[in-house]
């Protein structure tokens, strides 16, 4: 029997002083983190590149990221990436992804909780987070503390 290919893809955690950036997803119809499919032969810092930028316009260069984890779920083999871009504002933020056409918001705290409690967020982004190397990793990042690799 012919074993199906992992499907690779990559997440990515983008946190400023004021929040955490994320985009509505047409097919799902939540907010999630951006990311998508990696391209074959694509190292999966370079998707995190080109994935934020088609469904944020922002560009945030591959050394700017650090990868958080990775896990495997339902046969999809998931890299998480993150970055602390303090300059990232709510008032400059583009509205839509620059090839995507995905709404982009910027969320925090309570906006967070009430995405969360009303499944309104996606739930493999929060199964990402609440991982518990994710999340030391994601608090460290927050901090500024170096990563550990």
């Amino acid at each position: 029997m012919t074993q199906m290919p992992e499907k690779r893809t990559v997440r990515v955690l983008i946190l400023s002083l004021e929040g955490l950036v994320l985009v509505k997803s047409r097919y799902k119809h939540c907010w999630e983190l951006p990311g998508g499919r990696i391209e074959y032969g694509e190292k999966p810092v370079d998707a995190a590149t080109r994935e934020v930028f088609e469904e944020t316009a922002l560009i945030i260069w591959p050394e700017n990221f650090t990868e958080i984890c990775q896990t495997v779920r339902r046969g999809n083999h998931i890299h998480l990436f993150g970055t602390f871009m303090p300059e990232i504002r709510k008032e400059t933020l583009p509205k839509f992804g620059a090839v995507s056409g995905e709404e982009v918001i910027m969320v925090a705290g309570r906006e967070i909780d009430w995405l969360i409690a009303d499944r309104r967020f996606h739930e493999r982004d929060i199964e990402l987070m609440r991982q518990s190397d994710a999340n030391r990793r994601i608090k460290n990042l927050l901090s500024g503390r170096p990563q550990a690799a």
